[in-house]
């Protein structure tokens, strides 16, 4: 594959998962921008949405492409071939926005349209969302999706937050699970409360129900410390030997790619590299070995 072809896919975020072969990528790749361009002239319609997505009601090229400037200066990647829609239908309550993902066809790379509020057609924020943010972060997720990795990805997507706490403690909950548990928790914090005024006298264990809250915040809390400390020191050996391109190969890497860098010295780091195997292996080094 030409280097200038292997630029371009790189910085729209499109690079080989983990075992992906060259004929699979170009495939997967092809299938995508061919369903993205196609989306330019119709509506889009799925079996399990009961509305749809209007064309007049995409986001430009241009837009996503302003949107993702912070991740283009950082992770060097603008997945702006994802279809984005201002649409408020089928977006759950006091949510700003949400990426959506599914198969059409079986055999068939998974695909992925964003949908956001229509109130940010005409203004930035709306309540706690930031328009832009929502779609760096989703564009996060959606380049990295390939690579099968959970550990590292909210902390990557929140990585380019306009906001300082949500850089630091955003991947603190990282997976859907660790959502229901803390709402699950809150909800017993709320029964702990009034259960006083429903119920007199109060046994002690109903003490208790305090206790899942806190107990969750703080695991996610040093889990999400650890990850930062993992990722902080991949990165400085990563940026002796790749000083410019160090947080653009972080990116791309696995998460046990990135946990292999805990028990590797500063020396070792351009072996490791060039001995990454496969068409995967092949398009990063001819990106970042020069």
């Amino acid at each position: 594959m030409h280097l200038d072809l292997i630029k371009n896919y790189n910085r729209e975020g499109l690079f080989p998962g983990l075992n992906e072969s060259e004929v699979d990528f170009v495939a997967r790749v092809e299938n995508l921008r061919a369903w993205s361009i196609a989306l330019e002239q119709e509506d889009l319609r799925l079996q399990d949405l009961s509305y749809a997505l209007k064309k007049e009601d995409r986001m430009s090229e241009a837009q996503l492409t302003e949107s993702a400037e912070p991740i283009i200066d950082r992770f060097g990647v603008c997945p702006s071939w994802v279809p984005a829609y201002y649409c408020d239908e089928g977006l759950p309550f006091l949510t700003g926005g949400m990426a959506v993902q599914f198969i059409e066809a079986e055999h068939e790379p998974m695909k992925t349209f964003f949908q956001l509020k229509a109130v940010f057609k005409k203004q930035k924020k709306w309540m706690i969302y930031s328009g832009d943010e929502l779609i760096r972060h989703e564009m996060c997720h959606v380049a990295r999706a390939p690579l099968h990795s959970n550990r590292y990805e909210e902390t990557f997507a929140y990585a380019t937050s306009d906001s300082w706490l949500r850089r630091k403690i955003g991947g603190a909950l990282n997976t859907p699970r660790d959502n229901q548990w803390v709402l699950l928790s809150l909800l017993l914090w709320m029964c702990a409360s009034f259960l006083p005024i429903v119920y007199e006298p109060i046994h002690v264990w109903t003490a208790y129900l305090y206790l899942p809250f806190p107990i969750l915040l703080t695991l996610g809390l040093w889990r999400n410390f650890n990850i930062h400390r993992e990722l902080f020191h991949a990165r400085e050996l990563l940026k002796i030997h790749f000083p410019n391109t160090c947080d653009e190969i972080l990116f791309r890497l696995t998460d046990a790619e990135i946990k292999q860098f805990k028990s590797m010295t500063a020396e070792q780091v351009p072996s490791w590299f060039k001995q990454l195997e496969g068409f995967r292996g092949e398009f990063l080094k001819s990106l970042y070995c020069h």
